[in-house]
């Protein structure tokens, strides 16, 4: 528990912004800025480390600060990584005099390394603060590769769609491979209706969609559905979608 309370609203707000980052980018960025929330560090850096090469994802600190990511500021030879939960290390800037502890968090990763570097120690407390703090941002950038990956394959249904609509108007200028060209071919055949509900499929459309989008019946969507999987030769829409290249 926070028990200042101007420090509470602020660390909320910081979390709630990284509830809401629409990208990876802005998501270290916010992260960073959360984590200074939550720490009082005057500077965060967050980075991820192939060998002992160091490339920096974000940071954020004070006017004049010494950078955390500096030769002479970091001098400590992390060990191999042999967890994939949080973990915290201590490092001092031993060829710079005076300017105290920098405390390392390891962040889950069952891929690249990525670290956090904190300027200062980090209380006990705080450390509560900052679990959380890594489990929202985990589940924010899973939502935003999620969100990425939906975006990917809408651009693909899309791109089909011109497919289907090209051949069909005898235009087959814009198929370049012979699977999709075959496949577009064959959709050429189809009713004009049955060219429409095709496109409902590819996008991954129900019955029930296709049906309210078209002013049909249940039964007569699933009709045409059987038609199309017949004509198109697809036993069902999973591989019709994967015939269509």
């Amino acid at each position: 528990m926070i028990p200042d309370r101007n420090k509470r609203e602020r660390v909320e707000a910081a979390l709630v912004s990284v509830m809401d980052a629409s990208d990876h980018d802005s998501l270290a960025q916010v992260f960073c800025q959360a984590m200074a929330a939550i720490t009082g560090s005057e500077s965060v850096a967050l980075a991820e480390i192939d060998d002992v090469t160091i490339h920096e994802l974000a940071r954020v600190e004070r006017p004049g600060a010494p950078s955390l990511l500096s030769n002479d500021r970091l001098t400590v030879g992390l060990a191999p990584r042999a967890s994939t939960s949080v973990t915290w290390h201590q490092a001092a800037g031993a060829n710079t005099p005076g300017q105290g502890t920098v405390t390392i968090v390891d962040l889950p990763s069952d891929g690249t390394r990525t670290v956090v570097f904190i300027d200062g120690q980090v209380d006990q407390d705080d450390r509560e603060s900052v679990l959380l703090l890594v489990d929202i941002a985990g589940a924010t950038a899973e939502r935003i590769a999620g969100a990425e990956r939906l975006r990917d394959q809408d651009n693909r249904f899309r791109s089909l769609s011109e497919r289907i609509k090209a051949l069909g108007n005898n235009d087959p200028e814009d198929i370049h491979d012979d699977r999709a060209a075959e496949f577009a071919s064959t959709a050429a055949l189809l009713t004009e209706r049955e060219r429409d509900i095709l496109e409902d499929l590819l996008r991954g459309a129900s019955n029930a969609a296709i049906a309210e989008t078209h002013t049909l019946s249940i039964e007569t969507v699933k009709t045409h559905v059987k038609h199309i999987l017949r004509k198109m030769g697809a036993n069902n829409r999973a591989e019709l979608i994967a015939r269509s290249g």
